[in-house]
């Protein structure tokens, strides 16, 4: 499965479970990640996603531990099944 297909599957996977999910078309900051996504109650969260068996690169890295240390979830994902731990996950948080 390509990074387009897989951001594609993601995408629909999210907006089926209530989520706005956006990939900036261009970005101002390089190595941001890929989708930017956001739910009712101010919950945001970033997604960084790479063909299976990639991994970010280091300004990738660099921004997606940035975020998490600014309190957003942050998740990097390569594979349907990564794409479906996340979502378990989501879940099951409680949002404020």
């Amino acid at each position: 499965m390509t990074e387009s297909q897989l951001q594609n599957r993601i995408n629909r996977e999210l907006k089926t479970r209530g989520w706005l999910v956006n990939k900036p078309v261009t970005n101002s900051f390089n190595g941001m990640p890929d989708l930017h996504c956001y739910k009712e109650g101010g919950v945001t969260l970033f997604i960084e996603v790479k063909r299976e068996g990639q991994k970010p690169r280091p300004l990738q890295l660099y921004w997606l531990q940035k975020l998490k240390n600014m309190g957003f979830m942050v998740y990097t994902i390569s594979s349907i099944e990564e794409m479906n731990n996340m979502i378990h996950e989501l879940e099951n948080e409680s949002y404020h």
